[in-house]
């Protein structure tokens, strides 16, 4: 059996999933995905939680030749972890676990480039004080003919 790719983005610096990605992933509908996240974590979690680890965003899709706006969730790994903690069964520990390591993996990536970003703004800060001294004695060697 093949199993299919999580599908992870990244949006505002974070790693992130849709609440369609998931429900495709563990082959169960959307609404049923949507309805667990709306009536239970909704209540449930505490308001700074699920603001920090949910996002409820409009998509189109096309339907009879209408466009047709759906609401879905955006969610971090955290939201994500919240969400699959209602899922039960057999199956569901896999697809987990496949989901999971894949939001660790690009998560440790993303913060492998955000540390690589770092490196570089400090070497150019480096580079650029190293030019402004260079520049000052270059002017200093051609003012006084040295």
């Amino acid at each position: 059996m093949i199993m299919k790719q999580p599908f992870l983005k990244i949006v505002d610096g974070k790693v992130t999933t849709t609440s369609r990605a998931v429900a495709e992933f563990f082959c169960v509908r959307h609404k049923a995905v949507s309805a667990d996240i709306r009536k239970v974590i909704l209540p449930e979690a505490s308001k700074d939680f699920f603001k920090l680890n949910f996002e409820s965003t409009l998509y189109t899709i096309v339907d009879r030749g209408i466009e047709v706006n759906k609401r879905q969730y955006v969610m971090t790994s955290k939201g994500f972890g919240m969400l699959t903690l209602i899922f039960k069964g057999k199956k569901t520990v896999r697809l987990k676990e496949a989901y999971l390591e894949a939001f660790y993996e690009m998560e440790a990536l993303l913060n492998q480039a955000k540390l690589n970003l770092q490196l570089i703004r400090a070497m150019n800060g480096l580079m650029l004080g190293f030019s402004r001294v260079f520049c000052a004695f270059c002017v200093f060697c051609v003012f006084f003919n040295y």
